[in-house]
């Protein structure tokens, strides 16, 4: 799921990192490069054994600053559908 919003890298990259780390199913960030990405774990199914990585990146573009947002390693189809109506709604209302 991607946005281009008309924001600074570094103002989107603090708006989309707080939606990220207030989400209740984020786990333990693996790794970040402030101002580019973000890797965690993101638990889908109420198991931390079967836990889905959430990856936030920040890329420039011609007119703002892109913010995509990808799960990987969801359960079911059902799972990647809400998912990505969730992330969808979010990643609109960033700006």
């Amino acid at each position: 799921m991607r946005r281009t919003h008309p924001l600074s890298r570094g103002e989107a990259w603090r708006r989309a990192r707080q939606l990220v780390v207030d989400d209740p199913a984020l786990g333990q960030i693996r790794s970040e490069t402030p101002g580019v990405v973000l890797r965690a774990g993101y638990d889908v199914t109420g198991s931390s054994r079967e836990s889905a990585t959430l990856q936030l990146r920040v890329i420039d573009a011609a007119r703002g600053t892109t913010v995509s947002i990808h799960i990987e390693r969801l359960p079911t189809a059902a799972a990647r559908e809400a998912l990505r109506d969730l992330w969808r709604e979010r990643l609109e209302a960033l700006a």
